[in-house]
């Protein structure tokens, strides 16, 4: 890059600071390339510092691409053109002065008189609506206008006055009035004796009848005898039968209203089971299930003889 420098100043010698400096490549509209990559700008603007002066780093013409570009300088209304040579020193404007077809190259020393002044701009935008100004004094009472021939409407009505002196009692009875209310209920009495014992239960004894079996719990088949429940003359309830196939701690059937045992805790049995035993449970609500197995039992074979019960 070439460093290109050059001053302005007015004819008394005072510098011409803050000008803004417009440099263009002249070469087309998309300026110039340096090695067909690095792209020159068409067009850059600069400002004068303090002291009037201007200095920018320029590409040597020879450098850019395509061939006879040059740059056009406009300063205070006037405009040269220079190509720049390669070089390391610091150039002077007035050295670089070139007779290019295109603008003709300006005079650089001193300024032009100055133009006359141009025409006034357009008027600005309204301002925003000031402030209300304070009420007015209130003007004079009108005249008093003609009296009304209209009556106005009535006054509200005046106090009661003091009661009259009371008259004579009366002869005759006045209607009954309605029945009250029904007055709470009353604390209750105490308990009466219990009466005396009602004679014993009996039961139809109906002989045995099979349960239906549930959640996989089957009966063993022949020749055991079917799971089945009876419901003897004395209200004693007995089991009967094998079954096999289900799990602890479901039921493996259920036993209907009056074969059910009394109270709200089941009754734990121990029954046969393969090798060992089995403790089987009877609830309250009727479930009898295997609760769990001792001494090897297994759900091969569990015996339901020998559960007895009573239900009253």
């Amino acid at each position: 890059m070439t460093y290109v420098v050059h001053t302005l100043v007015r004819p008394d010698g005072e510098p011409i600071v803050s000008t803004p400096i417009d440099i263009e490549l002249v070469s087309g509209p998309l300026g110039g390339f340096v090695n067909g990559a690095h792209e020159i700008l068409a067009h850059t603007q600069i400002l004068t510092d303090a002291t009037g002066t201007y200095a920018i780093n320029l590409e040597p013409n020879v450098n850019i691409d395509p061939t006879g570009t040059y740059y056009s300088i406009t300063q205070m209304g006037e405009t040269v053109t220079i190509v720049v040579p390669v070089s390391t020193d610091r150039l002077e404007l007035r050295s670089l002065l070139a007779a290019i077809t295109g603008p003709p190259a300006g005079v650089l020393s001193g300024v032009g008189p100055q133009g006359p002044a141009g025409p006034a701009g357009p008027a600005g935008v309204n301002g925003a609506q000031g402030p209300i100004g304070p009420a007015g004094s209130a003007g004079p009472a009108g005249p008093t206008g003609a009296a009304s021939t209209v009556a106005g409407p009535g006054g509200p009505a005046g106090p009661a006055g003091p009661a009259g002196a009371p008259g004579a009692a009366s002869t005759v009875a006045g209607p009954t009035g309605p029945a009250g209310p029904a007055g709470a209920d009353g604390v209750p009495g105490p308990t009466g004796p219990a009466g005396p014992t009602g004679p014993a239960a009996t039961y139809a004894d109906a002989g045995w009848f099979t349960v239906t079996m549930e959640n996989t719990w089957a009966a063993y088949g022949t020749p055991e005898t079917a799971p089945s429940y009876r419901v003897m003359a004395d209200g004693t309830v007995r089991t009967d039968g094998v079954m096999q196939g289900g799990a602890p701690g479901v039921a493996a059937f259920n036993l209907p209203i009056g074969a059910r045992p009394l109270g709200t805790s089941p009754k734990r049995f121990l029954c046969q089971s393969a090798s060992g035993a089995a403790e089987v449970d009877v609830y309250p609500n009727g479930d009898v299930m295997v609760a769990q197995y001792v001494a090897g039992g297994d759900n091969t074979f569990v015996s339901l003889a020998g559960i007895t019960f009573t239900n009253t």
